[in-house]
């Protein structure tokens, strides 16, 4: 049984108990008055004994989802604390595949050759006190076809990730969280990418390869920006822009806000 059913579980009981004392007169004080410091008393109770129990269950599954004609797909990635990692894949018979460490929901969503894939932290992850992922959060590894145009849609917190896109088709990839370790390697030869990230305090390093030009916004009075390539992307006014930038076969356009942290850019 996954653990928030449990916690869910004695909560009901525990109501349906003091409200059955009640009805038969056994309580001097009303249920209600006792319900409330009741359920503290347990969710407080669950946060130190579950780890014990539950300390060594680590859900993890394995996903396909196939091609089925799919030549554009959106992703939307839905995580909470501990690692993701993006790569491209070997087959190509896949629309997505890999393997989730903490469990996934997803939710797939097909019109013609495009598909909306959904990956989300299962409901008990958030309501479900303590993460059923164990010590080390929630890691998913995911593998894209090389074949399909993607955009990406993530949405994180406290994680470390790895997204290497070099050899992907990625029209666009969306990042907010509130705080994390993120290295991203943009594509290599998707034509346009644009590239759009949103922190409260981050460390986001970008790798530009090397045919691809780059236009860079950056908003963030507290980010330190020392460690952008300026003798690739030199500073033209509020933006960092490749000199070739208008021309090139490859490119990316790239919007950073953050409150705090640090970008590298190479």
């Amino acid at each position: 049984m996954r653990r928030g059913g449990l916690l869910w579980g004695f909560l009901l009981l525990m109501a349906g108990v003091l409200f059955l004392l009640d009805n038969l007169g056994f309580l001097p004080v009303s249920a209600m008055s006792l319900f409330f410091p009741t359920v503290l008393i347990l969710i407080g109770l669950w946060f130190l004994v579950s780890p014990l129990l539950f300390r060594d269950t680590v859900v993890t599954r394995t996903l396909a989802i196939p091609t089925e004609g799919t030549t554009e797909a959106e992703i939307k990635i839905r995580h909470g604390a501990g690692s993701i990692k993006v790569q491209s894949s070997a087959g190509s018979g896949n629309v997505l595949e890999g393997t989730f460490s903490g469990a996934v929901d997803e939710t797939i969503d097909r019109k013609g050759s495009k598909t909306g894939i959904k990956l989300r932290v299962p409901e008990f992850e958030w309501w479900g006190f303590p993460s059923a992922a164990g010590g080390e959060g929630i890691n998913w590894d995911i593998s894209l076809n090389k074949s399909i145009a993607y955009a990406l849609n993530v949405n994180t917190g406290a994680s470390k990730n790895l997204f290497d896109l070099r050899d992907l088709i990625i029209t666009e990839i969306r990042m907010e969280s509130g705080g994390n370790d993120t290295e991203v390697w943009m594509p290599a030869q998707a034509g346009f990418t644009r590239g759009e990230f949103h922190f409260g305090s981050a460390r986001l390093e970008l790798h530009i390869p090397e045919n691809v030009a780059a236009q860079i916004k950056i908003d963030g009075a507290l980010l330190d920006t020392n460690d952008i390539d300026q003798s690739r992307f030199p500073k033209f006014g509020e933006m960092y822009s490749s000199p070739d930038y208008a021309s090139a076969a490859n490119k990316v356009e790239i919007h950073v806000e953050a409150g705090v942290g640090k970008l590298v850019i190479h």
